[in-house]
């Protein structure tokens, strides 16, 4: 029996996304333990396998004004959400700091904002596509895994904030402190979600935490309700499956369960619904 999944649509933060979203895992202890207490690990930046992801360079072309808006507009937002701190700022300081030496101000900025996307977010990743042969070589064991499929609707605190990946064909310039003057996401969307185009296979969703989050990185917990299909690779040993699917409804799991196999006469995946 085959599935039938047409793909649904949601608008968040003005981006359409898919409703459901899939995370290609491999069957170890981690993944049970993810299953028996309902979390998903959100990684530090530095530790993804693209050397360039998260880590693009910035593009410095502002001036004296532009820098002194720059920082006004900021102690301004940070003043207005209640972060005391920048109370204290003194923005005549730092732009005479610029002045005496604008490209060690600069570089040293950009150190510190790559140090800030390092280690005050939390990033899960997901794909649009629940059937790619590459992916499930690469990130579940080489077929041998699973796939878990998520409504974010059904738990919008978790699925909150998503960023629809951006692939570039060419190294993206971005002038931060102009860009940050005009839209503040953007700053977010460059640096957190825009890979190389020779990614673009993955069709990657990101869910990002910030510090600003009780919990930003590590061990995140989900509503159960949330998780609506569990794919087991074409290679996923039959014993285990039943094994995984006998825990699941045992630990209230009220979700579809099905098995990829390989098309005939085509490359590609075909999913069967496990009665």
């Amino acid at each position: 029996m085959r599935s039938e999944n047409p793909i649904k649509l949601t608008t968040i933060n003005g981006v359409r996304i898919p409703v459901n979203i899939y995370r290609y895992l491999t069957i170890d202890n981690n993944f049970y333990n993810s299953i028996l207490q309902n979390y998903l690990w959100f990684s530090k930046p530095t530790d993804f396998n693209d050397p360039y992801d998260c880590n693009l360079s910035i593009s410095h072309t502002f001036n004296e004004k532009d820098l002194y808006s720059f920082y006004l507009k900021t102690k301004e937002y940070y003043e207005n959400i209640g972060i005391s701190e920048f109370s204290s700022f003194n923005i005549d300081e730092r732009v005479e700091l610029f002045n005496k030496n604008p490209k060690e101000f600069m570089e040293a900025m950009e150190s510190g904002l790559k140090k800030i996307y390092s280690n005050d977010f939390g990033v899960c990743c997901f794909s649009e596509k629940k059937d790619n042969l590459i992916m499930w070589s690469h990130y579940a064991d080489k077929h041998k895994g699973v796939c878990l499929g998520f409504n974010i609707l059904k738990d919008t605190f978790f699925f909150n904030v998503p960023f629809k990946v951006v692939y570039s064909k060419k190294y993206p310039i971005f002038e931060y402190i102009k860009e940050r003057l005009g839209n503040r996401k953007l700053s977010s969307q460059f640096h957190l979600a825009t890979k190389s185009k020779d990614w673009a296979y993955e069709k990657e969703i990101r869910i990002i935490k910030t510090k600003d989050n009780e919990n930003f990185q590590g061990a995140i917990s989900f509503l159960k309700s949330s998780l609506v299909e569990v794919i087991f690779g074409c290679k996923a040993n039959d014993d285990e499956v039943r094994n995984i699917i006998d825990l699941m409804k045992l630990t209230n799991y009220l979700c579809r369960f099905s098995k990829m196999g390989l098309k005939e006469f085509e490359f590609g995946l075909v999913e069967s619904i496990i009665d």
